[in-house]
Parts: C-alpha cells; structure tokens; sequence
C-alpha cells in the first residue's frame, strides 16, 4: 500500500483500488460494523486474506459478505505492514487520510462526515487489542526468512531391467520424494527432497518431539495467564 517513512510522518501512498474499500468502511450502518467487529475477533489467525476472508464470511451475521471482503482487503495490510510493525492505531489512521487528501481525481469519501467517520472505524479496528495481536503474531510468523505452506509426499515405484533384457523387470525401487510448498519474501517456492524409509523414520521422530516441547511448553504457560495466539 505504501513505503514505509519516518515514525513520526507516516504518508500512505493509496492504490486507486484501496479507496473503494475504504469508502466501504465508512458506508456500513453502526450495526453492520459491529458485526464486522465481533467477527474479526474470532479469526483464529490473519495468516493470509482469502483464507481470512473465508472464516469472516462464515460468521457474519449482519454485515454483506462482499463489503466485509472489500473492507479485510484494506484494512489487513494495515495490521502486517504497520500496526504489527510498532505504528500506533493513530499513526495509521492520520496516514491514510493523508492518503486520501492527496488522491487525485476521488470521488468517493470527499465529505468531512464520511472521512470522520472512517477515521472513527479506523482507530477502533486498528485499535483493537484482539485483532492487533493476532496481527503481530502473524507477523513474527512472516519474519522469518522460509514459511512453509505444504508438505506432502509423493511414492513411485520405479522399475530396474537388465540391460540385456529390456523386457522384464528385474527388481524395482521405492522412491519418495518430499515436496515442500514454502512461502519466501513475498514469492511462492517449491523444494523436492529425495527421501528413504530412514529419513521418513527420522522426520517422523523429530516431528513427534516438536508435538511433545508444543504441548510441554503450552502447559507450562498457561499458568501464566498469557494468551496463545494460535498460528495456523
């Protein structure tokens, strides 16, 4: 949506698409908004949008499902690229309408009411602890440098002839291979990786240990009282 600038003049470059969005924020009714609201609430993660979108929409009870999705569409890249990066609720807010006083040729969101009113759902979205939260655990995820989409592994059974008789098959392999949907800075990447029955006993151990530390480590904190985000 925008580079980032200094903390203190945060200017927000909008795409024309983004304005339309933005101008669905401010044209719901109040109840449609809260709806919105409880709804985001309950994500379980702001991994990515679709998949956002479709857990939004299956708990909206008020608001239309198209301007709940136009609405996740401009306010999710406000959660990664700035509240989940230190900006405050009110840094953000003040640079889209910094944004929006600097778009050319709008035609929608021209009137102090409807800009007052935005800025209002804005700071109550952004400043949402709930929804912020998830943000920033979503966003220590994206940090690293490798985030894993997919595995799954694929078995072929591949025939071995005798070089003088192409004919029969004279013994045959087993061969796996571990094929890894990664996601890496911003491009979607994919690793096969030869594996054998020793290797698949070997992840399964290394699997089964991280599972256990999951559990152990939860338990332990859950005595603390502090909150598990859950990233899925």
């Amino acid at each position: 949506m925008a580079s980032r600038q200094s903390r203190s003049t945060l200017r927000l470059s909008l795409k024309p698409d983004v304005v339309p969005r933005l101008a669905a924020l401010a044209s719901i009714s109040d109840e449609d908004f809260a709806d919105l609201v409880q709804s985001m609430e309950k994500l379980t993660a702001l991994v990515s949008i679709n998949e956002s979108i479709s857990e939004l929409t299956s708990r909206l009870t008020q608001c239309s499902a198209d301007e709940a999705t136009q609405i996740l569409h401009a306010v999710m890249p406000l959660y990664f690229a700035y509240i989940s990066d230190g900006y405050t609720p009110a840094e953000v807010v003040a640079g889209v309408e910094d944004g929006l006083a600097s778009y050319r040729g709008r035609e929608l969101l021209k009137t102090k009411k409807s800009i007052s009113l935005l800025k209002s759902r804005l700071l109550s979205l952004l400043g949402n602890r709930r929804i912020a939260m998830r943000a920033k655990a979503t966003g220590l995820v994206f940090e690293r440098p490798l985030v894993l989409q997919e595995a799954r592994i694929i078995s072929d059974i591949r025939p071995i002839f005798a070089s003088d008789k192409v004919s029969n098959v004279d013994a045959y392999s087993i061969i796996q291979t571990l094929i890894l949907d990664c996601f890496e800075n911003g491009e979607d990447k994919k690793f096969h990786i030869a594996i054998d029955a020793e290797d698949i006993e070997q992840l399964a151990d290394i699997l089964n240990r991280a599972r256990d530390k999951e559990k152990a480590l939860s338990k332990m904190l859950e005595a603390t009282g502090v909150t598990k985000i859950e990233i899925k």
